[in-house]
């Protein structure tokens, strides 16, 4: 399978963990989304997804990343899988970079439902090994009953939403 069109636009090249670029979300009914996901209570486990990642286009491995940017070797890394849940397209972006100085790294990962923006989550690190922000897994809601995580090894679980 190749994912064609990625929702995630090509800006996240720029993120960093030292500013609010990665936590900014497109529009309202995508603030929405992610905020009721965050805060909703999973339930049951009803299963765990084994997606097909596949490297995307602008990934390090492609695509020189911008020189004025001091990425680690092999950094930055953008992976991605699609799938379906109970006649969703779900659409999975996982995002990191590291960088050579000062010595940081984080992961974004943001969850596409049917088109939007449902939810996202990630964590990053500085030199000194502390974790500066950690929201895992990624949570969106699938329809009102389902609830999906996506965590930073990326393993997707689907529960029951309580």
């Amino acid at each position: 399978m190749t994912i064609a069109d990625c929702p995630l636009a090509r800006q996240w090249i720029d993120w960093d963990v030292d500013t609010e670029k990665r936590f900014r979300l497109r529009g309202t009914e995508e603030r929405r989304l992610a905020v009721e996901a965050r805060e909703a209570r999973r339930g049951r486990q009803v299963r765990r997804i084994a997606a097909e990642w596949e490297v995307a286009n602008d990934d390090a491995s492609h695509e020189a990343p911008p020189a004025d940017i001091d990425f680690e070797p092999g950094s930055p890394r953008h992976l991605h899988a699609q799938f379906d849940v109970d006649n969703n397209l779900v659409h999975v972006d996982y995002v990191a970079a590291e960088f050579v100085s000062p010595p940081r790294r984080y992961v974004e990962i943001r969850i596409f439902v049917r088109g939007l923006l449902a939810g996202r989550g990630g964590a990053s690190f500085s030199a000194m090994g502390s974790s500066d922000s950690a929201d895992l897994p990624a949570l969106a809601l699938i329809g009102s009953e389902l609830l999906l995580g996506v965590w930073d090894d990326r393993s997707i679980v689907l529960w029951q939403r309580l």
